[in-house]
């Protein structure tokens, strides 16, 4: 293609095809022919080396033609109407000077033969053999003959204005149109589907088993229009209507359309194109309806668009696409498509409760879409009350990252059209949807909690594991005794159908054959991966370890479903992660932007066509294991050259409107023409806009305009300073570094009798830190050392006491020697000596209790600590006193009890130890207790001494855990394991903040960290639904004993939640600490059951009140005070609180008060406190309970 100016295109092989605007029309001439202007056209084109001319003309009429140059010689021609019963109406009509004059009907197609041409317009509809290879005969009913495959009664085939045969039933008479349908599989489920379009009739399709209805379905109203384009059905009425079932035995079933209760002549239904296939429909599960867009025939699944060029069923192809949420595919959109379910694709009852759900990704952060259930009879009613029933705005964290879920509840009016309706709400022009579910929420009865029982009874309890059959026959017996009480309330019913129901759903199935045959396929398909083509190293290692670990599974005597599933995802994450031979990371970062290109923002040519070309022929290269290096190169530089020549769509091209690309520049060349003194950057990035804004300017250059712009108009000073902290070493000068620049490694600090062991990220020295990372905060780098002994004055120094609620801590800083993995310390009897004296002497001072803390620097998978015991001697004689271990490995800490029976030994020292075992330290029958789950051992020694038991003494370990994805934090429970494998739990508590479990035991010995489904928290609520939103963080925050029912059996989740609440909950998710005086406000007595929390914050500074000196306890908490009490609690945690989001984008920014504008950045850019609908902070407003466990369970787990 050559563009000649802005108004002129040549194009063809031959360069013998131009297109041109003429006074707004579209005029195409070939060989300078002209063979169309306007819609009005006249196209050559050759089948099977036969000449013919395809005519068409909108306004009928004449027109006058020059024949091509394959028709020379041509004295006459034969003109055809096509129709849908072929070539009919021959017309001769005579050349003149090598033209000819073409009557034509309007909005008719014809078909031009040469005068000389034999054409053959023998032969009958019923000849062919309509439907062939389906199940159905004549679907789309182009026989034109009734009998020939439908029985039909009062219908008529006819052809509409787009010559497309339909089945019609008119007028007020009821009609019908049937056919037996054969060959069907016995027991598999079908789908029968069949598009209709209503005017005051109900048209319906059934299946029926002789007598026996097996499904049906119908129509009463046909107002949206259908708006997938490029089909007859775009910008109709027509929409699929379709039904599920079973073959019955004899294979045979009989199809039948119907179209009743007509109101009178002007009454009709239409149907087209009937279809039966195969289908495994998406399980339901527990859910009224439910689609995961993994068995879709066609279509969207429920939902349907009135405006649709790009919607689709995205596909799941690790690691190259990002863009699914679930399975194999999820539904995408983009640029605003609408979507909406209709009564026949999901029937909503009236006057009836529901909760709805669906999860949603997205290629940028903001607002993406309205979530609502609406009612176009309402709305035609004016009924505004039941027009729309609810609705949810909905935003996304961007860059197509965590999936986000959403659940609105609602109850219907009195209307039977209520539909589901998704309308793109923000600037987002792409997204993603996934499992969509609607659930009815039913009150509770006796009848529906017998029917739960029955189908409960009918389990086999074979198929599930015997944890998870425990906790179901429990429920089961706790239910059966509610049904058997004659007088049993409403809330006994309620919450046995409840936990009865949650038990059900919390089975844990055996895998079956299937299953297990899903696992072979993929474990055949991962033995196949060729090791020709990756990196023989770690991961390749690990990729077959993987594999033999699922031949493992397969072959293992129980299996569960669970089970399967990881490991096929296992295996898929193994070989994602293998490293190529082949080099495609260049090919990959090029494909990914043009991938994002739309189609339709391009101006049309051979240069779109060869750039989609090389686009997809990258996409095939990038997915090809065997592609060579060459083959990968040589696709890099194909999309490279095709991208280059490509140009956005423009008002000046065609009529065409702006790309956005296109505005988008635009936009940005405006704001920089306002800038008053212009650098010189900036006056060369203007001049650079300007000349990509010219009529034919390709895209590459819109992109390098925008981005010399964006460099251009970047505030100054946009760097930060990375400060050097040597921790007792010789100082390191400060660096200041531009933001996305590296830091420069210094030299080596200096430091008597230590060894510098590197930089950390933070003082305690856990992890190391990059310098290949790109700064983009300012930040503070830490030095480690390793002590290696020397003169008294090397000797590691207690810190001043500290105290912090009810304990005073004097803490000790120690730099192990690290041999094979092990970090082993010696504390100094002077150094011993004074942290006891220092921390014995401050506790009594002000009556708190002492805590003596030794914290080993680095990070190591074992740890050593050598302690005199007579230390433990002199800090046991007092009755609350402790001393803690502190290091990466874990934290242990001694009570008073337990120190003196470390101490009751012969020897001057003893060693307490904690280390991560691998499976080579357990023996066989402690491998097989500990199933994978990591096993630490902690022994207290004394020389060749080993201590196991502390008498009544007590020692809490907290050990670091990352729970699974698919772990309960209430179900994590560490054992004390014996040599024989024998296990015995212990109390304990997992943190998903800190990401560690901490449990107590009266002995050292192994453990491991477990999981016990059994402990699954059964939700006591009547009022919290397992379909609320809220659930999961009620679950939460109730199972990690941070907030508690109202009552035994109330949450109460749209009660607000008060300052004094909240305090309560950090407090008790900090351990409920001992705390020592009073509150410092005057609303806060002594004896209450704020009071100590209250205390706790404020002396942490994690509150501090109001001005007039009060806290208010009972006060219901806003908002912005939520934020900055976390703000303050996350702070005292050591957290990063440096990163936060930006309230500028938000209607009511400006009401943030100062004093929580930190908080609320830092809140909202950690995801926890998040915009509400019309785009509203909403700062002072309250939060519920509901919200405020939503919220603190964000912050634990995300912390």
């Amino acid at each position: 293609m050559q563009w000649e100016n802005a108004n002129e295109v040549v194009l063809g092989e031959e360069l013998n095809v131009v297109t041109k605007m003429e006074n707004g029309t579209n005029v195409i001439t070939l060989d300078g022919n002209e063979v169309a202007r306007g819609n009005n056209i006249f196209i050559p084109f050759t089948v099977d080396g036969v000449e013919k001319i395809y005519h068409w003309n909108p306004n009928g009429g004449e027109s006058t033609w020059t024949l091509p140059k394959t028709f020379e010689g041509q004295t006459s021609v034969k003109v055809f109407k096509l129709s849908d019963q072929g070539r009919t109406d021959m017309k001769t009509v005579e050349v003149k000077d090598g033209k000819v004059t073409i009557t034509a009907d309007a909005k008719t197609p014809y078909v031009i033969y040469k005068g000389d041409a034999n054409v053959d317009v023998t032969g009958s509809l019923t000849s062919y053999s309509w439907g062939e290879g389906g199940l159905v005969k004549d679907p789309g009913f182009d026989s034109f003959t009734p009998g020939y495959g439908w029985n039909v009664e009062n219908a008529q085939f006819w052809d509409n204005d787009h010559e497309n045969t339909y089945l019609v039933m008119n007028g007020a008479e009821d009609g019908s149109a049937t056919q037996a349908i054969t060959g069907l599989t016995p027991g598999k489920t079908y789908q029968a589907s069949v598009w209709a379009e209503v005017s005051d009739k109900t048209a319906s399709i059934t299946v029926s088993d002789g007598d026996t209805q097996l499904a049906t379905n119908y129509m009463t109203e046909s107002n949206v229009v259908y708006g997938i384009h490029h089909t007859d059905k775009y910008k109709r009425y027509l929409q699929r209507m379709w039904v599920e079932f079973t073959a019955p035995e004899s294979g045979t079933v009989t199809l039948a359309l119907t179209g009743t209760n007509g109101t009178g002549s002007g009454s009709y239904v239409h149907f087209d194109d009937v279809r039966i296939v195969e289908h495994t429909p998406s399980d339901y599960c527990s859910h009224t309806f439910y689609e995961d867009f993994e068995n879709v025939t066609e279509g969207y699944g429920p939902f349907v668009s009135t405006e649709s060029d790009t919607s689709h069923l995205s596909e799941t192809n690790e690691p190259y696409t990002f863009d699914t949420i679930d399975g194999r595919f999820s539904l995408k959109t983009r640029a605003g498509d609408y979507f909406r379910t209709l009564p026949h694709t999901l029937r909503l009852k009236p006057n009836t409760k529901y909760t709805i759900g669906l999860e949603y990704i997205a290629g940028s952060a903001g607002q993406v879409f309205t979530l609502a259930v609406k009612s176009d009879k309402a709305a035609a009613a004016q009924d505004t009350d039941n027009a729309v029933v609810g609705s949810i705005v909905c935003s996304a964290v961007g860059n197509w990252g965590e999936n986000a879920p959403v659940t609105l509840t609602f109850t219907t009016g009195d209307y039977d059209d209520y539909y589901v309706d998704i309308t793109k709400s923000g600037s987002i022009s792409e997204y993603a949807i996934d499992n969509f579910f609607v659930d009815e929420v039913n009150e509770a009865s006796k009848e529906s909690l017998q029917a739960l029982y029955e189908q409960c009874e009918a389990l086999t309890e074979a198929d599930y594991t015997p944890e998870t059959w425990a906790v179901l026959t429990e429920k089961m017996t706790a239910a059966k005794a509610v049904l058997d009480k004659a007088d049993a309330s409403q809330e006994e019913i309620q919450q046995a159908q409840d936990a009865l129901q949650a038990a059900k759903d919390a089975l844990v199935t055996y895998a079956k054959a299937e299953d297990l045959e899903r696992l072979q396929t993929v474990i055949t398909e991962m033995e196949a991966v060729s090791p020709d083509y990756y990196h023989q190293d770690e991961q390749w290692t690990a990729f077959q370890n993987k594999i033999a670990e699922a031949k493992a599974l397969k072959e293992a005597e129980k299996v569960t479903v669970p089970q399967v599933d990881a490991m096929i995802q296992a295996l898929r994450d193994a070989k994602a992660a293998l490293n190529s031979l082949v080099d495609k990371s260049k090919l990959q970062e090029l494909y990914d932007f043009c991938a994002a290109i739309p189609q339709n923002d391009v101006v049309d040519g051979n240069e779109l066509v060869a750039f989609l070309k090389a686009r997809s022929e990258a996409e095939t290269i990038l997915k090809d294991e065997t592609a060579q290096q060459d083959a990968v190169d040589a696709a890099l530089k194909a999309l490279s050259d095709t991208y280059e020549t490509i140009i956005p769509k423009r008002t000046t091209n065609e009529g065409h409107t702006d790309a956005a690309i296109v505005t988008q520049l635009a936009e940005k060349l405006a704001e920089a023409k306002a800038v008053e003194q212009p650098s010189a950057e900036l006056t060369a990035a203007i001049s650079l806009a300007e000349k990509a804004s010219e009529p034919l300017a390709t895209w590459k250059s819109v992109v390098e305009a925008i981005e010399a712009l964006d460099a251009a108009m970047t505030p100054s000073g946009d760097s930060f300073v990375v400060t050097f902290d040597s921790q007792g070493g010789s100082d390191v000068a400060a660096q200041t570094v531009k933001k996305g620049e590296k830091a420069a490694e210094p030299e080596a600090p200096t430091r008597t009798d230590y060894t510098f062991t590197g930089w950390y990220a933070e003082a305690a020295c856990e992890n190391r830190y990059d310098f290949d990372t790109p700064v983009t905060a300012a930040i503070t780098l830490y030095a480690g050392w390793s002590y290696d002994g020397g003169s008294q004055s090397a000797v590691p120094m207690p810190g001043s006491p500290v105290t912090s609620g009810g304990s005073t801590t004097v803490s000790t800083q120690l730099w192990p020697a690290v041999s094979n993995g092990t970090a082993s310390v010696s504390v100094p009897t002077f150094t011993m000596n004074r942290a006891v004296n220092s921390a014995l002497s401050a506790a009594q001072a002000n009556g708190t209790a002492p805590v003596v803390e030794f914290v080993v620097k680095g990070q190591t998978d074992a740890v050593k600590v050598t302690l005199p015991v007579d230390g433990l001697k002199a800090l046991s004689g007092t009755e609350n006193a402790s001393l803690r271990i502190v290091s990466g490995v874990g934290t242990i800490t001694l009570d008073s009890a337990a120190l003196a029976a470390a101490a009751a030994v012969e020897g001057r020292t003893v060693t307490l130890s904690v280390s991560l075992l691998s499976e080579d330290d357990l023996t066989d029958a402690q491998k097989a207790a500990a199933n994978g789950m990591p096993v630490y051992e902690i022994p207290l020694t004394s020389g060749t001494a080993v201590i196991a038991d502390l008498g009544s003494g007590l020692a809490t370990v907290t050990l670091p855990y990352t729970a699974k994805e698919d772990q309960k934090s209430e179900c994590i429970v560490v054992h004390c394991m014996a040599e024989d494998g024998t296990l015995t739990p212990c109390e304990t508590t997992y943190n998903a903040v800190d990401k560690t479990v901490t449990f107590v035991t009266g002995r050292f010995s192994k453990y491991v960290i477990g999981y016990d489904p059994a402990l699954t928290w059964v939700n006591p609520f009547t009022d919290v639904a397992e379909s609320a939103w809220y659930y999961d963080a009620v679950r939460y925050v109730c199972s990690n004993g941070l907030m508690t029912g109202t009552s035994g059996s109330t949450f109460s989740p749209d009660l607000f939640t008060t300052r004094g609440m909240i305090v309560i909950i950090l407090y008790r998710l900090d351990g409920s600490p001992a705390v020592s005086g009073a509150a410092p406000f005057g609303d806060v007595p002594a004896g209450q059951y704020y009071s100590e929390a209250v205390a706790w914050a404020a002396a942490n500074g994690i509150v501090k009140g109001y001005d007039t000196g009060l806290f208010g306890p009972d006060d219901v908490i806003t908002r912005e005070q939520l934020a900055a009490i976390l703000y303050g609690y996350a702070q005292y945690k050591g957290y990063d609180v440096t990163a936060g989001g930006d309230l500028s984008g938000f209607a009511d920014s400006a009401s943030v008060s100062a004093w929580a504008a930190d908080a609320l950045k830092w809140a909202n850019g950690q995801g926890l406190i998040t915009g509400k609908s019309g785009n509203l902070l909403d700062p002072a407003g309250t939060a519920t309970r509901a919200e405020a466990a939503a919220i603190l369970s964000r912050f634990c787990q995300s912390i």
